[in-house]
């Protein structure tokens, strides 16, 4: 096709017909991602400063670069052995799914709050054993079938901890199961009685309902 004089030259190919951008303006977004991923990679930490560390938590102030050029500090908090877990219980009962929730008191929050087991991984434990202890000791579920459906980040702005997201299929339903450490109580309630819980603001914990989402779209629930 012949292009007139002083027009832009479209590129080639189908994705460059169908997207409607010009040479130019594809060698421009490559030079963009570029630099998009140079920046990426430049804010990298230098040295950290150890601040505080026990069994349960380590504070590290970690020093960087900024992409321009100027220094940065912040602050990095690893939770216990930096691993942890969170389970989603769910029993079928004539069609309809039932979630195994625990309502805790929450220090840090002070108040009760209406979540899905979960807890830290002890060091050198496999996060599937981590799994099977907590939903044991927090629920009294003992043998279920577990399906790893993923991780995901508390507080990427400041915690490093990875959390795993676990979907238990139970196979005991026991009621009113109360954790003898933390005095959390388990229930089991509706798949429907879930958004409530939500927009109430009883079960807000950022862990529980990332879990809830990776399992409502991954299709195992029947």
């Amino acid at each position: 096709m012949h292009t007139p004089p002083g027009a832009r030259r479209p590129i080639q190919g189908i994705a460059a017909f169908s997207a409607g951008i010009t040479r130019q303006e594809a060698i421009s977004m490559k030079t963009s991602k570029a630099l998009r991923e140079e920046h990426d990679t430049s804010n990298t930490a230098l040295q950290s400063v150890l601040i505080h560390a026990d069994r349960f938590s380590t504070i590290r102030q970690v020093p960087f670069t900024l992409h321009n050029g100027k220094p940065g500090r912040h602050i990095v908090v690893t939770a216990g052995s930096g691993r942890g877990v969170v389970i989603v219980p769910v029993v079928n009962v004539r069609g309809l799914n039932y979630f195994c929730v625990v309502d805790e008191y929450r220090l840090p929050v002070g108040q009760t709050i209406t979540g899905f087991p979960r807890g830290g991984t002890d060091p050198h434990e496999e996060q599937e054993d981590a799994a099977r202890r907590e939903l044991r000791e927090e629920t009294g579920i003992e043998a279920c079938d577990l399906v790893h459906m993923g991780s995901v980040f508390a507080d990427t702005g400041i915690l490093d901890t990875k959390i795993d997201v676990y979907f238990a299929q139970a196979a005991n339903i026991p009621t009113d199961h109360v954790d003898p450490e933390t005095g959390g109580t388990s229930r089991w309630i509706a798949h429907g009685q879930l958004g409530s819980l939500i927009h109430s603001g009883k079960m807000r914990c950022g862990l529980t309902l990332a879990a809830l989402s990776l399992v409502e779209h991954s299709g195992r629930l029947r």
